[in-house]
C-alpha cells in the first residue's frame, strides 16, 4: 500500500502567504509580533497536516488509499494514459475528499479555519 507525503503547500498556502507578505511589509504596516504571530502560524498549519497524514497512512483512509493502489497497478503501468485517468479518476477523488476530511479536521482541532489560517 502507498505511503501519502503530507502536501504542505497545497494545505498550508494562505498561512505561507500571509506570513511572506508580512515580511515583506514589515516596515510600512505590519509590526514584528503580527510577524512572528503569523510564522508561528505557519508551523501550527504544517503541524496539523502531518499529523493528518500520519493518521490517513495508518487508518485514516485505508480503503481509498487500497482501491488507488489496485487501480493504478491494474490501469497505470501500461502505457495508455487515458485508460489511466479515466478508469482511476473516481478513486482519486475518493481519496482526496477522504483526505480534505482529516486535513479538515486536524484544522479544526488545531483553531484553524479550512484554509490553515487562525480561526478567529
Amino acid at each position: 500500500m502507498k505511503i501519502l507525503s503530507p502536501p504542505l503547500l497545497q494545505f498550508c498556502k494562505a498561512s505561507r502567504d500571509a506570513a511572506q507578505n508580512c515580511r515583506k511589509q514589515m516596515d510600512n504596516s505590519f509590526s514584528n509580533q503580527e510577524c512572528i504571530f503569523l510564522d508561528k502560524n505557519v508551523v501550527k498549519c504544517e503541524s496539523a497536516v502531518n499529523q493528518a497524514f500520519q493518521h490517513i497512512n495508518l487508518r485514516g483512509c485505508p480503503f481509498q488509499i487500497k482501491a488507488l493502489t489496485l487501480c493504478e497497478d491494474e490501469w497505470c503501468h501500461l502505457q495508455d494514459p487515458k485508460s489511466c485517468t479515466k478508469e482511476c479518476s473516481a478513486v482519486r477523488e475518493a481519496l482526496s475528499s477522504c483526505i480534505q476530511q482529516q486535513v479538515f479536521h486536524y484544522f479544526e482541532r488545531s483553531d484553524l479555519t479550512t484554509n490553515g489560517t487562525p480561526a478567529v
